[in-house]
């Protein structure tokens, strides 16, 4: 029998426009510091928007090569989508993990609901029917269709699934 302890794949992460303190709810694209396809490193300033306070840096939360969603001057608002990074990035049990995106849940898939820039232990690695790999962090999820990686066996209709799709996290 083969123990999956990690997870290593080509991942395409969404991120988008954070919440900026007490500043305005929207933002302007100022200036763009790369342009699509360019391999950027994680902190990296890769973009600077303009709210009515403060003209802020975005830097890029990992490595990898970025595709722009935005235009110079365009206004956004919070939550709006600004770039993709696809990075190769390897999960493995016990790592520490940060989210990064939010799209796309709702309060019913997991409880308890997952909190964007949360830290959260990667406990094990799951894949659900279409062989899909999931990061094990704790939550209760409403599908019950995962299989355990370390025993490959289908998991009862009744018990709990704590998983998440791990575009949706960092390493810390």
């Amino acid at each position: 029998m083969t123990v999956f302890l990690y997870i290593r794949s080509m991942i395409k992460y969404r991120i988008h426009l954070a919440e900026m303190g007490e500043a305005s709810p929207t933002a302007v694209i100022e200036e763009l510091y790369c342009k699509d396809g360019d391999i950027v490193e994680k902190d990296q300033t890769v973009m600077d928007v303009d709210t009515d306070k403060a003209t802020l840096e975005v830097p890029s939360p990992i490595g990898g090569k970025i595709d722009f969603v935005v235009r110079v001057g365009q206004e956004l608002k919070v939550g709006e989508l600004l770039f993709f990074i696809h990075a190769d990035v390897t999960f493995e049990v016990g790592d520490q993990v940060r989210c990064v995106d939010l799209t796309m849940l709702s309060d019913a898939d997991i409880k308890p609901p997952l909190m964007l820039n949360q830290e959260y232990p990667v406990k094990g690695i799951v894949v659900d029917s279409k062989g899909n790999q999931h990061l094990d962090v704790g939550l209760e999820s409403k599908y019950n269709y995962i299989r355990s990686l370390e025993t490959q066996e289908e998991l009862d209709q009744g018990e709990k699934i704590h998983w998440c799709h791990p575009s949706r996290f960092i390493k810390v």
